[in-house]
């Protein structure tokens, strides 16, 4: 029994109680998860995939949830980077333990947190106005929009020169946002400072002029300008709202004091996917080394920081006064799985695990993962006339499905779920298929022809260009209806923003406001609203976009009629234009980036698609970002030994997209490795290689 915190106490009983809610009726947690769960300390906690850790927290949260009021009526704050760990938590336990989901507690993102608590109230005491809203999508609406009343004030030559870098990388007009650094304005993209340079396009470098010294600064301060210009209409991007709270921090530093006082147990999920401002605000805000009756756990795998923006290891892991807690079982990984997958992590620890797959006698025959030795003729070759599209590897990892689902080997599933996953799937700038093609920087569509990366843009968040982009692009490998649900929704809240339609608090209707509302005030409209909605989703395919089109178009007036400004509009949705992306297929069935052979479907992704997924079959296959990823890092892992310390920044990124893809699968792990990479890592030690993998070529009849 610990008791730290308020006094606060958790037992043996306590975690029974936890188990009853959380588990399996023959599941307990085991000593790993009660150390972490009865723990109160400021601590970071490591933990394998699939190692139960959300479950642990949960337990956590429903514990102390009983025992609430705290003595010092203080409150829990749990954060995480996406919705998606927050929405697990709100829908695991929101009806057992209400008060976690009520004042003084707050479980949301690190977005919201900001908003909520920095930079809505800074932004209300400098200003006396509130914010009309933080959204990035909306604001680069409206750079869209005023763009050209932007450029009527500044002279020709910096708006020649902005329009110039915003049709070479949109993102530093859209995505970029101010940073204060020692009291000075910085503009910002993708976690650097942002760099003004000509663009090159394909010019020669004999005949390339980058811009003066003076014509950067000059654009540099535009830019700037044009980000002000959104602010001073009370509308800020995601990036813009972690501008205020550094304004804030430095304005009002006794903001420290108070949200230490509300908040007396902190709670950071997935925190290695946090940006390094994100980390900072956190760190400023409740970490401090002898703070007393105060507990802020960081919940992380250093390994899966794959993103761009991920927090560097070395900012963020300063264990050397932090207790860290280490969850080293895996209820995903087969041992024989887990032997491959623990030599690429950057930070090593050696796997437990409990997943066996039985057969009829109860014995284990959970297999080895595979490397599929290819050779070039294996590939598709779009410079070949008719173009070589015979998908070889895909072809034989269905084979391998097939033979061992035939004998009896996903017995344990109820859905066999495969997929193909890629790091790099499109070729980089200026580069084409057809115009360019090198077998030693393979894409996607060297493996799989039929790629399509319009599948990719839909399963990520994009910038609809027109009203009924939002019918042709969801994410078509969502089985549920909730891509094509919420596309519907968000379509007729865009349709709303461009009527400047607002609730009465003079703000635009998000999401939930929208259906507050209509429940509140209009409930038989709300009803028959939702149960549209369900339906067209239902209905929504390439082939009825015109029909559920029609639909809305008859519909959503009635809908916005029933809003405070009660106007009379007519819509025409389905004679509109769609963004030309892809051309569609008038074939009901047709799938989109998915292989189907051998009646086994697999699905073809990206590794930061897959991240936060569980496959029953999982196939990685070998490409080119910034070279192979197996010539960026040593050979020790691929033969069962601990890697030698990285200093490159490529090999680190290496290994942590190979460790997420390799963590995968629950039953089997294929490597697609070229035939010359296979007998490098076979003439350094053959013997223990075979011991981790096993090999099949590609052209093997079995």
């Amino acid at each position: 029994m610990l008791q730290i915190n308020n006094n606060i106490e958790i037992s043996n009983d306590d975690i029974k109680y936890a188990e009853k809610i959380l588990l399996k009726k023959w599941d307990s947690f085991d000593t790993e998860r009660r150390d972490f769960i009865k723990n109160l300390d400021t601590i970071d906690l490591q933990a394998v995939p699939w190692s139960w850790k959300t479950t642990a927290l949960l337990a956590k949260l429903l514990i102390l949830e009983r025992k609430m009021p705290f003595p010092d009526w203080s409150g829990i704050l749990v954060l995480s980077h996406t919705n998606t760990a927050v929405d697990e938590i709100k829908e695991r336990i929101w009806k057992i333990a209400p008060k976690l989901f009520d004042f003084p507690n707050f479980i949301w993102t690190i977005q919201e947190f900001v908003n909520k608590f920095l930079a809505k109230p800074y932004y209300i005491s400098k200003t006396k106005n509130s914010i009309n809203f933080i959204d990035t999508e909306r604001c680069r609406n409206l750079i869209d929009k005023n763009i050209f009343l932007f450029y009527s004030k500044i002279n020709k030559a910096e708006k020649d020169k902005i329009n110039h870098i915003k049709n070479w990388n949109p993102k530093l007009i859209y995505e970029s946002y101010l940073v204060s650094i020692n009291s000075n304005i910085k503009l910002f993209c993708e976690g650097k400072e942002v760099i003004i340079n000509k663009p090159k396009w394909n010019t020669h470098d004999d005949n390339y002029c980058d811009y003066t010294d003076n014509e950067k600064i000059k654009v540099y301060k535009a830019i700037i300008q044009l980000k002000y210009n959104l602010m001073s209409k009370w509308n800020f991007s995601f990036e813009d709202a972690y501008f205020l709270w550094e304004r804030y921090i430095e304005s009002y530093p006794n903001i420290r004091n108070i949200l230490q006082s509300r908040f007396k147990y902190i709670s950071v999920d997935e925190m290695q996917d946090m940006w390094e401002h994100q980390i900072s605000i956190l760190e400023k805000l409740f970490y401090k080394k002898h703070l007393l009756n105060h507990s802020f756990q960081r919940i992380w795998d250093i390994n899966q920081a794959i993103y761009w923006w991920s927090v560097k290891a070395e900012n963020l892991w300063d264990s050397w006064w932090r207790k860290t807690i280490k969850i080293k079982w895996t209820h995903r990984l087969t041992q024989k799985i887990a032997n491959a997958v623990k030599f690429f992590w950057l930070d090593y620890i050696n796997f437990k695990w409990n997943r066996e797959i039985l057969n009829s006698n109860k014995s284990d025959i959970s297999m080895k993962p595979i490397m599929l030795v290819y050779k070039d003729i294996h590939l598709n070759n779009p410079l070949k006339n008719p173009v070589i599209q015979n998908n070889k590897i895909l072809q034989k990892f269905t084979k391998i499905i097939k033979n061992i689902k035939d004998n009896g080997y996903f017995t344990d599933v109820d859905k066999i779920i495969s997929k193909a996953i890629i790091w790099s799937a499109t070729p980089q700038k200026n580069q084409n298929w057809t115009l360019k093609f090198e077998l030693s920087r393979c894409r996607a569509k060297h493996y799989f022809y039929e790629y399509d990366e319009i599948s990719w843009k839909a399963k990520t968040k994009q910038w609809f260009q027109n009203d009924k982009d939002y019918l042709v692009y969801y994410d078509k490998s969502d089985k549920s209806l909730k891509s094509k649900y919420n596309n519907i929704i968000n379509l007729l809240l865009r349709i709303l923003r461009n009527l400047d339609i607002k609730n009465i608090n003079d703000k635009y209707f998000n999401k939930t406001s929208l259906l507050k509302y209509l429940k509140e005030n209009y409930e038989s409209d709300y009803l028959v609203f939702r149960t549209n909605l369900i339906s067209w989703s239902k209905e929504l395919n390439d082939s009825t976009i015109y029909d559920i089109a029609e639909k809305i178009d008859w519909f959503f007036p009635d809908i916005i009629k029933l809003l405070p400004w009660n106007l009379n509009i007519t819509l025409n949705i389905k004679d509109s234009d769609f963004t030309e992306w892809v051309t569609l297929s008038d074939n009901d069935d047709e799938k989109i980036n998915i292989y189907s052979n051998n009646w086994i479907d697999i699905t073809f992704w990206t590794v930061h698609s897959v991240k936060w997924e569980t496959h029953t079959c999982t196939l990685y296959l070998e490409s080119s970002m910034h070279w192979n990823e197996y010539n960026k890092i040593k050979k020790e892992p691929y033969i069962g030994k601990k890697f030698t310390k990285y200093s490159s920044t490529r090999a680190k990124e290496a290994m942590k997209m190979l460790y997420v893809w390799l963590s995968r699968p629950t039953h089997l792990l294929c490597y697609a490795i070229h035939e010359d990479r296979y007998n490098e890592l076979k003439a350094i030690d053959e013997e223990k290689l075979l011991e981790i993998w096993d090999k099949k070529y590609i052209d093997e009849i079995s």
